[in-house]
């Protein structure tokens, strides 16, 4: 999040992507992640 609020959205989106990689969705931060991706259109 931090990345994102200071406008690194190329690192903000990996660390998403990293977070998603781990197929952990019983975790709050995989449905955030998917949702900020998709935020940013990815």
């Amino acid at each position: 999040m931090k990345k994102l609020l200071i406008e690194d959205k190329a690192a903000a989106i990996g660390y998403f992507r990293k977070c998603i990689a781990t197929e952990r969705k019983d975790y709050d931060e995989y449905g955030l992640a998917e949702a900020e991706l998709k935020a940013l259109g990815q």
